[in-house]
């Protein structure tokens, strides 16, 4: 059986355009997949047992921080307009509505709550890698049948199906 991509990995997948790409998207683009953390010879539940751990190691460490601000608000400007005709006039006024001046809200711990959980990828021995699409030539059958992660490297790749499964390997000759 082939390493599984986490599902951490989806979200590193980066968005642009009006709506988010599928997963399937980025493969058939050739984008990479950005920042998955990767370490040899580990199988992909051990992996997704490490990033729980530090994601709530992070949590703990760098509880969130709630910041709220008032949006600026913005009144429209107020026009009466008038007709005469005859011995009558008519008037209508617009304008005078409000936008904006809602309150909005943040987590101001967020950069660093994510400084933290990367870290502690690190301390348990992950690097960060972007990992390229594999060739559009490129099936299951080319790909490695590890278990466990094998060294990074050159033939290092990712499948992506239309259904959202995902592989990740080392091309094989």
């Amino acid at each position: 059986m082939m390493w599984k991509m986490p599902l951490l990995a989806f979200l590193s997948v980066g968005l642009s355009g009006c709506s988010a790409p599928t997963f399937y998207d980025n493969y058939k683009s050739g984008n990479p997949l950005r920042n998955v953390p990767y370490k040899q010879g580990i199988t992909s539940i051990e992996q997704q047992r490490d990033v729980n751990d530090c994601q709530i190691e992070a949590v703990q460490r760098v509880p969130q921080r709630i910041v709220a601000f008032q949006n600026q608000s913005y009144t429209s400007p107020i026009q009466t307009n008038c007709n005469s005709f005859g011995y009558q006039t008519s008037c209508l006024t617009s304008g005078g509505q409000v936008y904006g001046g809602g309150v909005s809200t943040f987590d101001a711990n967020s950069g660093l709550r994510i400084r933290a959980f990367g870290l502690c990828l690190v301390a348990k021995g992950y690097s960060f890698v972007n990992i390229p699409a594999c060739p559009r030539k490129i099936t299951s059958s080319n790909l490695d049948k590890s278990e466990t992660m094998l060294p990074f490297s050159t033939n290092t790749c990712y499948l992506a199906t239309p259904d959202g499964h995902s592989l990740v390997g080392n091309i094989v000759n």
